[in-house]
């Protein structure tokens, strides 16, 4: 419960972060949600048969075809030329599905989602063990966050009902589906699916969704089989040893083959001499100081603004850098990958973007910001092509350095597809731990 949403919700409240959170939807963005959910309500209504679901998508990318999540999507298709058969559920963004999207056999999951948080504040019958644990929590969480226990107490009833709502309508469309396994994006957002799973008896796994592990709470909660996946699948070796919340011994690496190959398909293109910000919501305020102290000591450079989508409501309040005349706003039908080419170093906190950038052989500056989580990636600052971005002369120094381009073999961040892994996973077979196919 306290996953889904608590913290979150109290935090944004008490003005100490994540403040993207903020806002209503508006009229149009309640229309798009409603109309959403109903449209929703009809592609769920037959839901075919198929050997391995995947629920959720982590980071969508713009590509020719239309958009793609970079991760997640080989994956699909790898599975599809084994024969097996796909399907996706995806949920939307504040409201929005990004289309055309090109994953495969894609269905809509708003109405659950929307049904869910509508059952959560309608009276049902909550059993009185039930409200023992909700008083108890909410007693400790309303003393920790300054809080009313009693409203801390409706929000606990609101999200067990959502929960449970869900995992209901989970579990009607895994008896439709029947998958051999389950992969999600997000396991705080799936827990009632999770659940389901595990009711079931669905073997589930975790894509990584961006370098966020052993950083966030997300992470950080204490393991639970029923509402926890079976395993947790990372882009690369790297992230083996790292906290992903799971017991030791179901981390493993399913590899990240789409960024091999546009890396691959952009390997003889002449770079850009642009530097790239890159905006993180949770921490808009901060950078934007930052990039406002860089940019305006550095009048020559051309920077670009690479923009989280959740950072482009009110995009001009929150980075008042892109005032200055060396700024631009990067298009938002520019994908990632294309946008690297026009540049030759990347500037950001901890966002996943620059551990592409290195792959790319970009140079990448990290930044050390007041009050923000601290970037373990600083720790490579002296390493291949990582530099202390800290202000302009940093920056203005890390674009004089000579370069230190990454190995073209990779860099452990990312590994090629590990097939045979993914095949074991999806056969009830246990890989061998970290290893490389």
């Amino acid at each position: 419960m306290i996953r889904n949403s608590f913290i979150v919700n109290h935090t944004v409240r008490l003005g100490l972060d994540e403040p993207h959170r903020r806002g209503d939807a508006g009229v149009s963005g309640a229309a798009a949600i409603a109309f959403g959910s109903l449209a929703s309500l009809w592609d769920l209504k037959s839901v075919p048969a198929a050997e391995v679901a995947f629920w959720g998508f982590g980071r969508r990318q713009l590509t020719e075809a239309g958009y793609v999540d970079p991760f997640t999507d080989p994956v699909g298709d790898f599975l599809t030329l084994k024969g097996l058969s796909t399907l996706s559920f995806e949920r939307p963004l504040e409201g929005r599905h990004l289309e055309p999207a090109v994953t495969s056999n894609l269905r809509k999951y708003d109405a659950p989602k929307i049904l869910s948080r509508v059952a959560g504040r309608l009276p049902s019958k909550i059993s009185p063990k039930d409200k023992e644990t909700i008083a108890a929590l909410a007693k400790l969480l309303g003393d920790k966050f300054d809080r009313p226990s009693a409203n801390v107490q409706t929000l606990l009833s609101r999200e067990l009902r959502a929960f449970r709502s869900e995992k209901k309508s989970a579990l009607r469309l895994l008896a439709k589906v029947r998958p051999k396994a389950v992969f999600v994006v997000n396991r705080w957002i799936n827990s009632g699916v999770l659940a389901a799973c595990r009711d079931m008896d669905i073997p589930s796994y975790e894509f990584q969704h961006g370098v966020v592990g052993s950083i966030g709470f997300k992470y950080e909660t204490p393991y639970c089989a029923g509402i926890d996946p079976s395993g947790f699948l990372t882009f690369g070796s790297e992230w083996l040893d790292k906290g992903w919340g799971l017991p030791q011994g179901r981390v493993f690496n399913a590899g990240a083959p789409n960024i091999w190959t546009q890396r691959a398909q952009r390997a003889a293109m002449p770079s850009g001499r642009k530097i790239l910000l890159v905006s993180q919501p949770n921490l808009a305020d901060q950078l934007n100081q930052a990039f406002v102290e860089i940019c305006s000591n550095m009048p020559a450079q051309e920077f670009v603004l690479r923009v989280h989508p959740q950072d482009r409501r009110d995009l001009n309040r929150r980075y008042s850098c892109l005032a200055l005349p060396n700024v631009s706003a990067g298009s938002a039908g520019l994908a990632l990958y294309d946008q690297f080419a026009d540049c030759q170093a990347v500037v950001g906190q901890d966002s996943t973007v620059l551990f592409e950038a290195s792959f790319f052989n970009l140079k990448v500056g990290l930044l050390s910001l007041p009050g923000a989580l601290q970037n373990g990636l600083r720790e490579r600052i002296g390493d291949h092509n990582f530099f202390d971005a800290s202000n302009a002369q940093l920056v203005a120094e890390m674009l004089n350095s000579p370069r230190e381009a990454e190995a073209r073999d990779g860099n452990g961040f990312f590994d090629p597809l590990q097939s045979a892994i993914l095949m074991q996973l999806v056969n009830k077979e246990k890989p061998q731990e970290g290893s490389l196919v």
